[in-house]
């Protein structure tokens, strides 16, 4: 894993905010971030690993692709011990799944 600075730490805590979902899959961790400008998944990419997906909107077809990154597991809490003081909206969240 990377060491981060403390705007890269800052930026991520933004993005998740606003972006992402934090949630417990069987007791594993996972956090996603979806958006259709795959630059901003492929700094958290490498920042963090994780794999990035496009999503399939069949319902939607005329719309803008979009694309998921996604990690899980030691990936997850790695990445909220570093963000967390500076998460906002879902710093209750990560609380909660680094608190388990």
């Amino acid at each position: 894993m990377n060491i981060l600075i403390e705007t890269e730490r800052a930026w991520t805590a933004g993005i998740i905010d606003g972006e992402g979902c934090i949630w417990l899959d069987r007791n594993r961790p996972m956090l996603e971030v979806w958006n259709t400008d795959i630059r901003m998944l492929e700094k958290l990419k490498g920042l963090f690993d994780g794999m990035i997906y496009e999503v399939i909107r069949k319902n939607r077809p005329r719309t803008k692709i979009c694309w998921r990154w996604r990690i899980t597991g030691k990936k997850v809490i790695y990445c909220l011990e570093m963000i967390l003081p500076y998460l906002t909206i879902k710093g209750e969240k990560a609380t909660e799944i680094l608190t388990g």
